[in-house]
């Protein structure tokens, strides 16, 4: 028998992927090869908005904004705007090469209420990794939006990180770097996984960014390290727990919360092509072709995934989203504010 709706744990959070399409094609990421292999259009701004206000009806609060690079999207404005009239706290995730001071100006008009830039680590190694010359305008774009913070003071400025073998080893003065010098408010890190990559790069290219073995021991160090440092910058880094799996993570354990995982039953994710996830490391849930997110909701498909994973019965993943778990120690996130 399907629950009924106000008996299912409450929707918190929304990741909307607004487009497949990517300015840059970095060098651990193989995104923007996948768009030959997706054939539906990304969805319009119509669609968008349809999705929005029907989420904002179902009791989402926050909503966020992915891609692929949602600045090449020109109505991004538009969304944003639309998102923050039915009062979603809205995040845009950007590598910030689009990003100059005529936009950060319109994003911030529009009502963004946060964005987290992605750097690999200082210039050199984040130009060989995203690009030529894209760190300086990532971090530019970051600047300037930092420069507004006195006139929004709940704006916030964030930097994700994705680890790998190429910057472990350098994550400590980088964060300090991010922080103290330049002032972001917030790192999020997450483990380099396999499915960045094509199935068919998989075997090939994942050495190239895994901390293998032999290095785990220095791994260890460092994250002590880190931890030590986050110490003294309370909330400006993953919880210490999270950050105590990533070694485990590297020598191939997964993470699965010994309460099971709420996720499913707080999260959706809608890729560009309308599919509807409830967990990014899974099959769809749904298509919005075919159904609303509501029927998705009610879905018996949809009450059995969430059943699954609060029973521990997954594959276990060390992703951000499990930032929120050991943030609240395994339980139910009732109060999602620790991720802005």
């Amino acid at each position: 028998m399907i629950e009924s709706l106000d008996r299912i744990p409450q929707l918190k959070r929304v990741n909307l992927l607004v487009t497949k399409y990517c300015n840059l094609h970095c060098r651990m990421c193989d995104y923007k090869k996948r768009v030959t292999l997706n054939k539906r259009k990304d969805s319009s701004l119509s669609q968008i908005q349809s999705f929005i206000r029907e989420l904002a009806d179902l009791g989402v609060k926050f909503f966020e904004l992915s891609g692929g690079e949602p600045m090449v999207r020109k109505d991004i404005y538009q969304i944003i705007s639309y998102a923050k009239s039915l009062n979603l706290k809205t995040v845009m995730f950007t590598n910030g090469v689009l990003i100059g001071p005529l936009e950060v100006k319109r994003l911030i008009d529009a009502g963004l209420d946060s964005i987290s830039f992605s750097l690999e680590g200082p210039e050199s190694l984040n130009d060989r990794l995203r690009g030529r010359g894209n760190f300086q305008k990532t971090l530019n774009a970051i600047t300037d939006f930092l420069s507004y913070c006195t006139e929004h003071p709940n704006l916030e400025v964030m930097v994700g990180i994705t680890l790998s073998k190429y910057n472990f080893q350098l994550i400590v003065p980088f964060s300090e770097y991010l922080l103290e010098e330049i002032g972001v408010h917030k790192i999020t890190i997450n483990p380099f996984e396999k499915d960045m990559l094509l199935s068919k790069n998989r075997l090939t290219r994942s050495s190239e960014f895994e901390i293998p073995t032999e290095l785990i021991p220095d791994l260890t160090k460092e994250i002590d390290k880190l931890i030590e440092y986050g110490e003294s910058m309370p909330g400006k880094l993953p919880p210490t727990s999270f950050l105590h799996e990533i070694p485990n993570f590297f020598v191939g354990k997964k993470f699965i919360p010994p309460d099971g995982c709420p996720i499913p039953s707080i999260f959706y994710g809608i890729s560009e092509d309308r599919y509807v996830y409830s967990c990014w490391k899974s099959y769809p849930i749904g298509d919005l072709e075919k159904m609303s997110l509501t029927e998705i909701f009610r879905s018996e498909y949809y009450q059995q995934f969430r059943r699954l994973a609060l029973a521990g019965k997954c594959n276990g993943c060390l992703s951000s989203c499990y930032m929120e778990i050991f943030s609240h120690r395994y339980h139910f996130v009732k109060d999602l504010d620790i991720l802005f």
